[in-house]
């Protein structure tokens, strides 16, 4: 993923589009499934993995228009195809630079799928670490 993240993104700053197209705010999107997922695998993971996979977002919505039809959709549908799109970025992420915790997370995270008790996950305190 990362080789060809690097090579869509334009030479010129990205614009926040998605936000101001759909009112989806990818970093928050991003921050919740990172924190998710941290919540699941015991630890924190790295803050600019938030960053990342928010830019990441933004540069598929502006090169692919099937994926700006999906997070266009209305509710909360387009949030949660970006949340499904996100997921799968980060396990796409821990596939290529920490392959020792996918195994702690649920196979779903490669299709985009949360856990079926994300809310229960995410009110747990996590365990301190050592």
């Amino acid at each position: 993923m990362h080789r060809e993240y690097e090579a869509s993104r334009p030479n010129a700053p990205l614009q926040a589009t998605v936000q101001r197209e759909t009112g989806i705010v990818p970093s928050a999107v991003a921050g919740a499934v990172c924190e998710e997922a941290g919540h699941i695998l015991g630890l924190p993971l790295p803050v600019a993995w938030v960053s990342e996979l928010a830019e990441h977002a933004e540069v598929v919505y502006q090169h692919n228009p099937r994926f700006r039809r999906l997070l266009r959709r209305p509710g909360n549908a387009g949030r949660d195809w970006l949340q499904a799109f996100t997921r799968h970025w980060l396990w796409a992420i821990l596939a290529s630079r920490r392959a020792d915790l996918l195994s702690r997370l649920p196979a779903s995270y490669a299709i985009g799928r949360g856990c079926q008790d994300t809310w229960t996950i995410l009110k747990t305190p996590r365990a301190p670490s050592p």
